[in-house]
């Protein structure tokens, strides 16, 4: 674990697969954020304690890098530490996508913040991913939004699957 002062940083940890709608059925029936698809970028967590803050920057696959870093530091990390402190939150793991758009914040190990809150909080220092619409998932939604692009669909209330010996988040591409 890389180390900051007298604490240590979270180990960043690697963005959860987003599968295909075919083999992710169970968002079917569910209340979802309709989000315009996004590509992996960086990742950044953050931990605040006793009046020390650190940070650690890598990728979507959970390994640590410095490349990203330093066209956030002067600006988007103090917001957000000034943030967690707001909101009393200890560490959180953002996800930015490969155009810089903030599309997910993960809170602890297994949660993740939903899309509404994530935009409340964060769109006015960062630019978030782009909310088409919110609207039950059924299947001629799914057909229609097969014919219109390339989506990430989310439930608005935060929910999980299993998939193999895996448990994640209840995410689905289309």
């Amino acid at each position: 674990m890389p180390q900051s002062g007298t604490f240590e940083i979270p180990t960043l940890l690697a963005y959860p697969h987003i599968a295909p709608i075919d083999e992710c059925q169970e968002i079917v029936g569910k209340y979802c954020y309709i989000i315009k698809s996004y590509e992996p970028g960086c990742a950044m967590v953050f931990k605040s304690q006793a009046g020390t803050s650190g940070i650690s920057f890598g990728g979507w696959d959970g390994v640590h890098n410095e490349i990203n870093a330093e066209k956030y530091l002067a600006d988007f990390v103090p917001k957000c530490i000034n943030l967690m402190g707001c909101i009393r939150l200890p560490q959180m793991q953002l996800f930015i996508s490969s155009d810089g758009l903030l599309v997910d914040v993960q809170c602890s190990l297994n949660k993740f913040i939903g899309p509404g809150m994530l935009r409340d909080l964060f769109s006015n220092i960062i630019q978030t991913q782009q909310i088409d619409s919110i609207d039950v998932v059924n299947q001629s939604k799914i057909e229609q939004l097969k014919t219109t692009g390339s989506w990430i669909l989310k439930p608005s209330k935060f929910r999980y699957y299993e998939s193999g010996d895996s448990i994640l988040p209840l995410y689905a591409r289309i």
